[in-house]
């Protein structure tokens, strides 16, 4: 787990207070040359379901360069509710182009979050649309087309556009 000091120097790095090498030397370790350690630290936040330690676990898994080794986490983190990173979770998979994490993006497209309440344009949805589409494969093509009949226009709009650009976005797809 990270303390307490490494979580604060980590959101002052992302707030562009801190360099990285000041990071770096606060962690003790370069992210980008460790990521088995950075994905250990992703596990234990998810295992102790530590909002902070996912958030903080999560700058430095972008700092380290998403592997495929990271998606069985990621799966579990877009799938649980105590945390506040489904967004980047839903962002990192469509990174990745993994079709491990097509049923879950499917259920992150649906799921509503309290946290999220405030964001009318279901920001969640349309990442989530926007991964399933760059996994480019018949089973992500199905879910789209599923979330295209929602009751709710906005989510359904989100995955008629990939559906419509699937093609035009062949260039995206990771299969």
């Amino acid at each position: 787990m990270l303390t307490e000091r490494q979580c604060q120097g980590i959101q002052m790095f992302v707030a562009h207070q801190v360099s990285r090498s000041d990071l770096e030397a606060l962690l003790g370790f370069d992210p980008h040359m460790a990521p088995e350690r950075v994905l250990g630290l992703l596990d234990d936040a998810t295992g102790s379901r530590d909002a902070t330690q996912v958030s903080c676990a999560m700058v430095l898994a972008h700092l380290t360069g998403l592997t495929a080794a990271f998606v069985p986490t990621l799966i579990r983190l877009l799938a649980t509710a105590w945390h506040y990173e489904h967004e980047d979770v839903a962002h990192a998979l469509q990174v990745l182009k993994d079709s491990r994490a097509v049923d879950a993006l499917y259920a992150a497209c649906q799921a509503r979050h309290d946290y999220l309440a405030y964001d009318d344009s279901h920001a969640l949805a349309r990442k989530c649309t926007w991964a399933l589409a760059d996994i480019g494969t018949s089973d992500a093509l199905a879910k789209l087309q599923i979330i295209a009949t929602s009751s709710d226009s906005l989510v359904a709009g989100y995955a008629r556009k990939r559906i419509d650009s699937w093609e035009a976005e062949r260039h995206r797809k990771g299969h």
